[in-house]
């Protein structure tokens, strides 16, 4: 689906609201959970307005990476959906620092840095892909509902 008009200007009736920053990181049954709003929290008068993006980190066997991005995580699961087959007992290692958090599952990880917003893949500490600022978001068009977006970029 189609948002931008170009590179700089969303289409007419389109409001896009940016991952900003993660503002709470919470390990939880062995994954990440991050509460990441869609502009900066500069003071408690900033947590009052804007969509609220729930991200959960998690992997479900050695050298694999979950990413699901939901808002208003309650409403009804609409698809496409599919299970991935976990490996029982195993569970990856998840560190959460002030400047990042990091999922590291066999030799693959995923890094958030906090404040910057951007998302890299990492396969023995070398990048192999990555999601920059503003490439995962909430979009509302007018008439048509709210969707998810996300903007993935291969090191290949």
């Amino acid at each position: 689906m189609k948002f931008s008009d170009g590179n700089w200007m969303m289409l007419p009736g389109v409001r896009a609201h940016y991952a900003a920053e993660v503002y709470e990181a919470e390990v939880r049954d062995g994954g990440l959970d991050l509460l990441v709003p869609t502009r900066k929290i500069r003071h408690r008068g900033d947590t009052l307005e804007g969509p609220v993006l729930t991200i959960r980190l998690s992997s479900p066997m050695p050298d694999v990476i979950r990413v699901q991005a939901t808002h208003y995580i309650g409403e009804s699961k609409k698809g496409p959906a599919f299970e991935l087959e976990a490996q029982s007992g195993f569970s990856p290692e998840v560190f959460v620092e002030d400047e990042e958090v990091r999922l590291t599952s066999g030799a693959a990880s995923v890094v958030w840095r906090r404040l910057e917003g951007d998302i890299s893949f990492e396969s023995d500490t070398q990048a192999f892909a990555g999601s920059p600022a503003r490439g995962l978001g909430l979009m509302q068009v007018e008439g048509q509902g709210s969707f998810m977006m996300g903007q993935v970029s291969l090191g290949v």
